[in-house]
């Protein structure tokens, strides 16, 4: 009658009907949100280093995977011990794995848990090189200006490539910014800025005035020599 042709129109709306209201796979997917690891460059006696030393991110990344593993592998079994308590419970609480989901890591994909591990590494080695370009300043520090120039010698080429070198090599400190992300991780260099900023400007006048000085005598002999 009316009733079962109403019943068929209604299975065939629900049959047909559009499958955009369904949220698309892996919409829900909850992703780790890593803490942010903050290391400084810093200046002390004169020696620039790099404080807490890197090493500390690693063991900060790792330890917060094991943290989002164990929320899955840490989760408690149901436990037959506690419906039956004389049965099984001694063999149970002595096998801390058959009380966890801790064997669930054995049966991942292969190669998942060292993609992992490979990525903390991949990405700490980017951010050493980077550092390694602040720790290669501790040269203004350190070297001697009688030794450089003594390389140069009157070499006006020589000269002039180096000039052009300090030119290039000031775009790492000379930023309004004082923290570089990489990721979860930071490094600021606000605390040591200002001191490499105003050594490289010592060092980049001496040779300018340097460079003059041995122009001005090239200079000289060439008009001599013409004259």
């Amino acid at each position: 009658g009316n009733s079962e042709v109403r019943r068929m129109k209604f299975a065939s709306r629900n049959r047909n009907k559009p499958t955009e209201d369904k949220p698309a796979p892996g919409n829900n997917i909850t992703k780790p949100v890593l803490k942010v690891s903050v290391h400084e460059i810093i200046i002390r006696n004169q020696v620039i280093s790099v404080e807490p030393p890197l090493e500390f991110a690693r063991n900060n990344w790792i330890s917060q995977l094991h943290e989002w593993l164990g929320i899955v592998c840490d989760l408690p079994r149901i436990q037959s011990s506690r419906y039956d308590e004389g049965l099984s419970h001694g063999r149970e609480a002595s096998d801390f794995h058959r009380r966890t989901y801790r064997d669930m890591l054995t049966r991942l994909p292969e190669g998942t848990l060292k993609r992992a591990y490979t990525a903390i590494e991949a990405k700490l080695d980017e951010v050493k090189r980077y550092v390694q370009i602040w720790l290669q300043y501790q040269a203004l520090w350190d070297m001697q200006a009688s030794s450089i120039y003594n390389k140069l010698g009157d070499d006006l080429d020589k000269w002039q490539i180096l000039l052009g070198q300090i030119k290039r090599a000031r775009t790492t400190f000379d930023t309004r910014d004082s923290e570089k992300k990489f990721g979860p991780l930071a490094i600021n260099y606000g605390l040591v800025q200002s001191s490499v900023n105003n050594k490289y400007d010592y060092w980049h006048k001496d040779v300018l005035s340097k460079f003059a000085e041995k122009l001005s005598e090239h200079m000289n002999s060439f008009y001599t020599t013409i004259s």
